[in-house]
C-alpha cells in the first residue's frame, strides 16, 4: 500500500484533525467519547476530511486483530457509514499504530497518508502534516527503534508471528517504553525545532501541524514558521479535542 504524499484542498473544504487517542477497545470509555464528539464536530463544521495523525489506537500488532476480540465493530461501522455519506478519511501512521495495513484502512473507507505530506490549501498556503515523532530528533534511541520497526523486512518478520506473540511483544516493549521514559527529560521528548524548520523549509511550506507530544497549541519555530500541535485524548484527567483547518486558517477546538 503505497500512502498519498498530498493533498489538495478546494475553496471552503475544511479538515478535522485528531490525534492520540491511544484507544484500548470497542468499549472503551475514550471510543465512547470519540464517536461522540466526531457526531458534533461533523454536525457543527461540516468538514470535508477527517485526517488521523496517528496513534488512534494504543497499540495494533496487525490487521488480523479485525478477526478477534478486538474487531471494533463501532469504530469502524461508525467510520464506513460517515465515509459512505461523503466524510473523507485519512489516516497516519503514529509510534503506536504503524501497522495498520490496507485491510483496516478499507475497513473504515480510509486513505493512507505518508509521514509526512504535504496539505495544499485553495489559497496555496501548504503544511507540512505530520505525527510529529519523526522529528523528536534529540530522542536518539527512540529515533534507532523507530527506525528498526518501520524496516519491511522487520514488520514482515513481526507479522508472521501468531497474534498472541505479538501482543505480548507488543506489552513488553510498551512496559519498556515507559519505564525509559520516565529516565528523559521532557525537552528530549519533544521536537527539535531546527528539525521542524527543516522539514517547513524544505516543502515550501507556511507551517506544520503534528500531534505525538501531548503539548497541545499553537507555536511559532525559532525561522517564524506557525506549528499547531493537536492534544492527545485522555479521560482522567478529561481531555479531549482536535484542530479545524479552514480557509480561515488552523482553530484547535
Amino acid at each position: 500500500m503505497n500512502p498519498r504524499a498530498s493533498l489538495e484542498l478546494a475553496p471552503d473544504q475544511k479538515v478535522l484533525f485528531a490525534s492520540d487517542l491511544h484507544l484500548l477497545h470497542d468499549d472503551d470509555p475514550l471510543c465512547t467519547g470519540f464517536l461522540a464528539w466526531l457526531e458534533e464536530q461533523l454536525r457543527s463544521h461540516q468538514p470535508h476530511w477527517l485526517v488521523i495523525l496517528g496513534d488512534l489506537f494504543e497499540t495494533w500488532v496487525g490487521d488480523d486483530l479485525l478477526d478477534s476480540e478486538s474487531a471494533w465493530p463501532r469504530l469502524t461501522e461508525t467510520l464506513q457509514r460517515e465515509h459512505r455519506a461523503g466524510l473523507q478519511i485519512g489516516l497516519v501512521h503514529g509510534n503506536r499504530d504503524f501497522l495498520l495495513g490496507p485491510r483496516f484502512c478499507q475497513s473504515v473507507g480510509a486513505t493512507l497518508f505518508a509521514d509526512p505530506f504535504v496539505l495544499t490549501q485553495a489559497s496555496g498556503r501548504r503544511w507540512v502534516i505530520s505525527h510529529g515523532d519523526a522529528y523528536c530528533t534529540d530522542d536518539l534511541d527512540y529515533q534507532a527503534f523507530r527506525a528498526t520497526v518501520r524496516e519491511p523486512a522487520w514488520q514482515h518478520e513481526f507479522l508472521a508471528q501468531p497474534l498472541e506473540a505479538r501482543l505480548a511483544t507488543a506489552q513488553t516493549m510498551r512496559q519498556r517504553s515507559q519505564a525509559e521514559k520516565r529516565a528523559k527529560t521532557l525537552s528530549i521528548m519533544d521536537v527539535n525545532q531546527s528539525a521542524v524548520d527543516g522539514a517547513i523549509e524544505s516543502h515550501r511550506a507556511f507551517g506544520m501541524i503534528h500531534g505525538h507530544t501531548h503539548r497541545p497549541g499553537s507555536y511559532r519555530t525559532p525561522s517564524g514558521h506557525d506549528r499547531w500541535v493537536l492534544t492527545d485524548w485522555s479521560i482522567e484527567p478529561a481531555r479531549q479535542g482536535g484542530l479545524l483547518l479552514s480557509d480561515d486558517g488552523p482553530r484547535l477546538i
